[in-house]
């Protein structure tokens, strides 16, 4: 399959682009009105348009956070209204639905938390997300000079890519499953 490398890095760069402007808001810029489900739907999705594949199934419908709730993966609503707590929830759940199975989210972000510790939550995770963000930005710079460089062919470039993608993004998830495990368990032997 042939590869137009010039259409690959504008793609790269076009990528670089929506991360450096990506803007997650903070906790105190969520709504301070509650909202109906399909509020809560359309808003989250805007937040994280960003993740969603035109081809992919949606990250946020209202079955999706029916079953968050009924997994106690978050909050309930209060007569079928949800708040900013149930709006920073659902950012991070989407977000890191991408890459942790849900019961490692719950691990991460325990259901019975006070008001104050969901904002310090999700805004400590909101600059982690921004910061990761400038980190990865270098990298696509760095992919994109590798895929504009004529020494290699175009599928070779291409192929690296992925591979470096795929490995990258599997270490940082194995990663994560071991920090949890370390973190949960007494007896650092079984993991």
């Amino acid at each position: 399959m042939a590869y137009d490398k010039a259409f690959i890095a504008a793609k790269l760069h076009k990528w670089e682009g929506v991360l450096t402007d990506l803007a997650l808001p903070e906790y105190d810029q969520l709504p301070a009105l509650d909202l109906y489900m399909d509020q809560v739907v359309s808003l989250v999705s805007g937040y994280l348009s960003f993740m969603q594949q035109a081809d992919a199934e949606k990250l946020i419908t209202p079955s999706t956070i029916n079953n968050y709730v009924r997994m106690k993966v978050m909050p309930p609503p209060v007569k079928k209204r949800y708040t900013r707590v149930h709006i920073a929830y659902l950012v991070i759940i989407c977000s890191l639905k991408q890459t942790l199975s849900i019961a490692n989210i719950q691990r991460l972000l325990p259901l019975a938390l006070t008001e104050d510790e969901v904002r310090d939550i999700y805004n400590e995770y909101i600059d982690i997300y921004r910061l990761s963000c400038v980190s990865f930005i270098d990298q696509v710079q760095a992919y994109a000079a590798h895929v504009l460089d004529p020494a290699y062919t175009q599928e070779k470039q291409v192929v690296d890519l992925v591979y470096t993608s795929a490995v990258t993004a599997s270490l940082a998830k194995l990663l994560t499953e071991k920090l949890l495990a370390y973190r949960d368990e007494s007896d650092l032997s079984k993991v």
